[in-house]
């Protein structure tokens, strides 16, 4: 799943796959898109994303989208 001009999602995240298996997603919300160091001049703009979704085992997850794809980046107690 990638992201349009706008900063959209361009389909519906369907599933996260984890080392104990692929989990489908129930509900989603975001994305957040995220402009990192844009003030420092020593170094280039980074571009995030972040969503948060909850699988259908009911774990809530923070995944973020950048330069290496998605990763998991938290998970809420």
């Amino acid at each position: 799943m990638l992201f349009t001009g706008r900063g959209l999602l361009t389909g519906s995240p369907a599933w996260v796959d984890q080392q104990g298996g692929r989990q489908h997603i129930d509900a989603w919300a975001g994305p957040w898109v995220l402009d990192e160091r844009w003030w420092a001049n020593d170094t280039p703009t980074r571009y995030l994303s972040r969503l948060q979704v909850v699988t259908d085992a009911g774990v809530a997850m923070l995944m973020r989208f950048g330069a290496d794809g998605w990763q998991l980046e938290g998970v809420y107690d």
